[in-house]
């Protein structure tokens, strides 16, 4: 059976209370001894004084018959008939003393019949003309003789069993002070070593419990289980239990930590290096002991004040930092560091994650020297190609035959494609590299909505698709050109998915927005084959478009809509797209903060 926390208790709170049970039922019956000797005492002392009582009674019947029976006085033959009455009423009395002793009552009514034997005796009841001469004075006093020895074995018997009792009275009680005394000490004892057993077993499995804990802060080997089958034991089992997968997911963490490309160190609130990776060996060229205590500010060479001034601003907003800053390595090699710093309250220390950035930099160098070469040397002469085919196809360089010149009218086509194509890889890298700036300035809607109608017109002419708007009076807080541009992104592939002879609707409200409050809201419907919902969050990523749909067909750089996202998601806005309720098409949306 498993003993318990509550079980021990139990017994620690029962046996002792099962012993003082028992002392009081033995209480009780000394009590009760006690109180039967007292009653049996007082009924002896009764006895005694009715006894006396009665023999005095019967003495001065008998005398007064005598007195009568010599005398003849008629006062002393009243006085014989009232004490014996008297004599009547006192073995009555006695009678009830001794019922429930039969062995005494029996003598007690043989003194009672001696007793009318001497009144037959006398017989004055039956002749009051008897004298002294007609009575039988030895017989009488045999009689009374033996009347009186029975009273004295009655009383030798009530009495004889007391003087014992009362002899030994002193020693018993003596000896019953001495029990007392000695159950309440063992009693005692008994609680006293019960509650020492079960506190030291209590203290001393707690305090090992209490050692394993500060032995796994410290890190340092746990003491063994401790033994038993009670609640502490199953703590402690499940301490161990815990401890080791602390202790295994430690070793693995501390595995991640060493094996980690990135630099991880915490810094004190002076920006001092308290605790770095070993990484830092490899990455930095640093051991572990030459950044403790070292100051993260002459590490890097363009470190400035307001970068120390940044983190101790985090210790009182505790958001994060990122930078990059070049490292002073011991071989006056330099490496450009990416370092996310955060300053934990709770630790009052700063954690930081610092990555070797360099071949990364080096890569988006190289991308923008190739962005840089796209732009002047492919740009431009497919621009110079598109104006001499224009200028060929409108007769500037002489007439040309209809099939040459449809064919023309293909490669310019595919031309501006080209070209579309060229602009909208640079505009998403420089979005993308945040090398755009913003012009903010309040707008009106009804002008974004207008100018980008106009761009789109022939486009619009051409797939035979109206395009309607209702003016509104609200106004924006963008920059035009890049409004317009989302817009007509937007718009234009509104006509391309739509069947000839629909209409495309663009629409503009005023609705709220959870991080801005009030933003306006433009909208662009049409009746095309809509966007699959799996699909309505990834059609915004560059150069994803809807796979083995109709849609896919249609020309296209995959690069509109994530340009479109950058330009509302710098704006502070939000793009989206949903089905129309109705199954037919779709609504492109954005919000711009007014």
């Amino acid at each position: 059976m498993k003993l318990t926390l509550v079980r021990k208790a139990i017994l620690l709170i029962g046996i002792p209370f099962a012993l003082q049970i028992s002392i009081f039922f033995w209480f009780g019956h000394l009590l009760e001894t006690a109180s039967q000797a007292a009653r049996r005492e007082y009924d002896a002392k009764l006895f005694y004084v009715h006894s006396n009582y009665a023999t005095a009674v019967v003495a001065i019947q008998t005398l007064s018959g005598l007195g009568y029976l010599l005398t003849h006085d008629p006062k002393c033959l009243e006085e014989y008939a009232n004490f014996a009455k008297g004599t009547s009423k006192e073995f009555k009395t006695l009678n009830d003393l001794l019922k429930d002793e039969p062995d005494q009552l029996a003598r007690l009514q043989r003194i009672e019949k001696l007793v009318d034997e001497s009144r037959d005796l006398l017989g004055i009841s039956t002749d009051k003309t008897r004298t002294y001469k007609d009575l039988s004075i030895e017989k009488l006093k045999q009689t009374l003789r033996e009347a009186i020895k029975i009273r004295h074995e009655i009383m030798l018997g009530e009495y004889g069993d007391l003087r014992p009792t009362r002899a030994d009275l002193p020693n018993e009680r003596e000896s019953q002070r001495q029990m007392i005394v000695s159950t309440l000490a063992f009693v005692s004892v008994v609680i006293f070593v019960l509650t020492l057993v079960f506190v030291r077993s209590l203290l001393t499995r707690l305090t090992i419990i209490h050692s394993n804990t500060k032995a796994l802060a410290t890190n340092t080997p746990l003491k063994p289980p401790v033994k038993g089958n009670d609640e502490i034991s199953d703590v402690d089992s499940s301490f161990h239990e815990m401890a080791n997968l602390l202790i295994e997911s430690s070793r693995k963490e501390r595995a991640l930590v060493d094996n980690a490309t990135s630099v991880l160190a915490s810094l004190d609130k002076h920006q001092q290096f308290i605790k770095v990776s070993h990484v830092a060996k490899k990455s930095w060229g640093y051991t572990e002991s030459e950044l403790v205590g070292k100051n993260i500010s002459t590490l890097f060479e363009n470190w400035t004040p307001e970068d120390t001034a940044r983190l101790n601003e985090l210790i009182a907003s505790g958001e994060n930092q990122t930078f990059d800053r070049t490292l002073v390595r011991p071989e006056e090699r330099e490496s450009i560091v990416r370092i996310d710093i955060h300053w934990a309250s709770s630790e009052e220390q700063f954690f930081c994650v610092a990555t070797d950035v360099t071949k990364e930099k080096e890569l988006e160098q190289m991308k923008q020297q190739l962005l840089d070469t796209v732009a002047h040397d492919l740009r431009s002469p497919m621009t110079s190609i598109r104006t001499t085919l224009q200028l060929v196809r409108t007769g500037a360089m002489g007439e040309i035959p209809d099939a040459v010149n449809k064919r023309l009218e293909r490669v310019e086509d595919q031309t501006n494609r080209l070209i579309r194509l060229i602009n909208d890889l640079l505009d998403f890298e420089r979005l993308e590299a945040g090398s755009i700036t913003l012009f903010l300035q309040p707008e009106s809607a009804d002008k974004i909505v207008l100018s980008s109608i106009e761009a789109v017109s022939d486009s619009a002419e051409q797939a035979a698709v109206r395009l309607e708007y209702k003016m509104v009076a609200f106004k924006v807080n963008g920059d035009c050109d890049r409004l317009i541009q989302v817009l007509v992104n937007l718009i234009s592939n509104a006509i391309k998915f739509s069947p000839a002879e629909t209409a495309v609707t663009i629409r503009v409200s005023q609705v709220l927005q959870a991080r801005d409050g009030s933003a306006v809201r433009f909208e662009v419907s049409d009746s095309g084959p809509g966007v699959p919902e799996e699909f309505q969050k990834k059609i915004f990523e560059r150069f994803k478009m809807i796979e083995g749909s109709k849609a896919h067909k249609k020309s296209g750089s995959g690069l509109g809509l994530a340009i479109c996202k950058q330009i509302v998601d710098l704006h502070g806005g939000e793009i989206g797209v949903l089905n129309n309720e109705n199954g037919s098409g779709c609504t492109f949306w954005f919000t711009i903060p007014q």
